[in-house]
């Protein structure tokens, strides 16, 4: 079997230091499949094809980086046009040079071009459905683990597809040699469908596929098996429809793997007859999930907008989510367990969901399910989340509960003895709504939770408490705060910086600072149970009457600097004469929320006063 196509997941600014990984994405139209621009140049990312409320901010943040522009870079403004696409390159192409990791918004995964195709078995020379040299007759044509190109002479043009295109051997194919070619399935057929219950390996690179359709499952490419490798990489999908994954499904692959990469999906739908099991973009069942390096914008799906994953043992990184929308779900990922199989209740099999180098932006969910994201562990399952920003996300109200995090909903869930735990790590959430609970943050569960290096800031929970971040752990859980700064967050009804929901939980806060959340509660202004004190930790203003106060904590204005996006994320800095400089306790991280070292005696909060690691004095 050709090996696979992949890109070194090291981000390009430690491979190529000067490397800028701008450039622009293509868009596209969810009824007709046609290319457009996803965002005006003004940064809005747009209205999602399919309608629904979008998100609001309760603030501002000031940006360093552009956004996304006028979506000529990674496709042309026609079904036909031509459209550089890729899924390799030497030195590598990911996401933009950031000190936090974070991809910046303009990422364009489909901007570094091509690697030289692959050396094929079989030359599609056609641009004909069918007949002599088609890819429909290569297929049939072509012996296990063939590698079907295409003439260069293709690059540019369209393939429309009569019908379905059934996989039942190995194969690669492969439209390196003719960049832009596209795949329409002319919003009345699916693209390739695979069911196999023999050991299977289909790749597809470097093709745009556009307007697949179907009421079944994934409107460009569905599998269906066990012990399936499936490899997508250096694609473009646009308006794609089903019910399941619109662009993409793989289903119930036991012992299988599932790698795309360096693709863009823009406008596909998973709402066709949704079985509520289905992403805008991706749907996956069972499979070991890898998604890197990917663009996602203006997806509709239920109950994900862009990726849903069950039991898939999912790893997304160095990936944007911007603009995408469940009416009944997570606006932009949607992780039903981390373990394998179909067991809700597995006890000795570890999982794991892991969320690395990510964006989310102005994504827009329903219900109890979080704005951009609900991680859902069950028993043995550990959830990790690093270098993630999620900016301006919304969580409406909807039926299935009331609406529970504007940024993410996280459920972690332990066996006795078993260590299970959520660490979210130089992690921010920027002006996130809730139109109930958990503003920015939604946790509960009994497995224990760490957050470390966090920022909560302009978050609103608008219908009642925890503006911040809710907590509403089981009383066996433990939950470990360290360097975190709560800021300007705001509860419609309290407890503007974070809710508890006991007064004997298990919560610890130490070099953290509270500041300048609201509720319209006058005792629970900020919080109503108080944690336990870990020390050094900063709260103002001072309590007054009967509010909670946060043990020793020290009573002083922190002096922070307004919310800029600075070294890849958002920060709120430490300003000169900042009582949290030098100010923090032993032991402390390596870096600050942005990836930038503390030097010297540590500050308290997620930011470290000085310089930065890429934008000079962040100070």
């Amino acid at each position: 079997m050709p090996s696979p196509r992949t890109r070194s997941s090291t981000p390009c600014l430690l491979l190529v230091a000067s490397l800028s990984c701008s450039g622009a994405n293509g868009s596209g139209d969810a009824d007709s499949g046609t290319a457009a621009s996803d965002a005006s140049s003004g940064g809005d990312p747009g209205t999602p094809t399919t309608g629904g409320t979008g998100p609001g901010t309760t603030g501002g943040v000031t940006t360093t980086s552009s956004s996304d522009s006028d979506g000529t870079g990674a496709g042309s403004t026609g079904e036909t046009g031509t459209e550089e696409t890729g899924t390799e390159e030497t030195g590598g192409a990911g996401p933009g040079p950031s000190c936090s990791g974070v991809p910046p918004a303009d990422f364009d995964p489909l901007a570094g071009g091509l690697p030289p195709p692959l050396r094929a078995t079989i030359v599609v020379t056609s641009a004909a459905d069918d007949g002599p040299g088609s890819l429909r007759a290569a297929v049939q044509e072509a012996p296990a683990d063939a590698v079907i190109g295409f003439d260069p002479a293709l690059a540019g043009q369209t393939i429309a597809f009569a019908s379905t295109i059934e996989l039942d051997r190995s194969v690669t194919i492969d439209g390196g040699a003719a960049p832009g070619l596209t795949l329409d399935g002319g919003d009345a057929v699916r693209l390739f469908l695979g069911n196999n219950e023999q050991p299977r390996r289909f790749a597809f690179f470097g093709l745009r596929m556009i307007a697949g359709r179907t009421e079944g499952s994934g409107g460009a490419l569905s599998f269906n098996g066990e012990h399936l490798e499936v490899e997508v990489g250096g694609c473009y999908f646009a308006g794609n429809k089903s019910s399941e994954g619109g662009a993409i499904r793989v289903g119930y692959l036991h012992e299988s793997t599932t790698y795309i990469h360096d693709s863009t999906f823009v406008g596909n739908l998973g709402e066709e007859g949704s079985t509520g099991f289905s992403g805008g973009a991706i749907s996956a069942t069972g499979t070991n999930l890898h998604v890197a390096r990917c663009r996602f914008v203006d997806n509709v799906g239920m109950p994900s907008g862009a990726v849903y994953a069950i039991h898939a043992q999912p790893l997304i990184e160095d990936s944007v989510f911007i603009h995408n929308v469940s009416h009944s779900g997570a606006g932009a990922l949607f992780v039903d367990g981390g373990g394998p199989g179909d067991n809700n209740n597995v006890t000795d099999v570890p999982g794991r969901i892991e969320v690395l180098r990510a964006r989310f932006e102005d994504n827009a969910g329903a219900a109890a399910n979080g704005g951009a994201a609900l991680l859902w562990g069950y028993p043995m399952d550990n959830i990790t989340v690093e270098d993630t920003l999620l900016a301006r996300n919304v969580v409406e109200m909807g039926s299935g509960g009331g609406p529970q995090g504007g940024g993410m909903k996280v459920h972690i869930e332990a066996v006795e003895n078993g260590g299970q735990r959520f660490r979210a790590a130089r992690v921010a959430f920027v002006d996130n709504i809730s139109r109930n609970q958990g503003g920015g943050l939604w946790l509960d569960g009994s497995g224990d939770v760490e957050l470390e290096n966090v920022l909560f800031s302009g978050n609103l929970a608008e219908g009642d408490r925890g503006g911040g971040a809710t907590f509403n752990q089981a009383a066996s859980a433990r939950v470990t705060v360290t360097h975190a700064t709560f800021v300007n967050n705001v509860g419609g009804v309290a407890c503007g910086a974070f809710w508890l929901n006991s007064d004997t939980a298990d919560v610890t806060f130490r070099n953290s600072i509270i500041a300048f959340n609201d509720g319209v509660n006058p005792w629970e202004r900020q919080f109503g149970y108080p944690p336990k004190d870990g020390g050094a930790n900063i709260q103002w203003p001072a309590p007054d009457g009967g509010s909670a106060s946060l043990g020793q904590a020290l009573q002083l204005d922190p002096l922070l600097g307004p919310a800029t996006e600075q070294d890849g994320t958002v920060v709120r800095p430490l300003l000169a004469g900042s009582p949290a400089t030098d100010a923090a306790s032993l032991p402390a991280p390596e870096t600050d929320a942005r990836g930038a070292p503390r030097n010297g005696p540590p500050d308290i909060g997620a930011y470290e006063y000085g310089p930065g690691c890429g934008s000079g004095d962040a100070g």
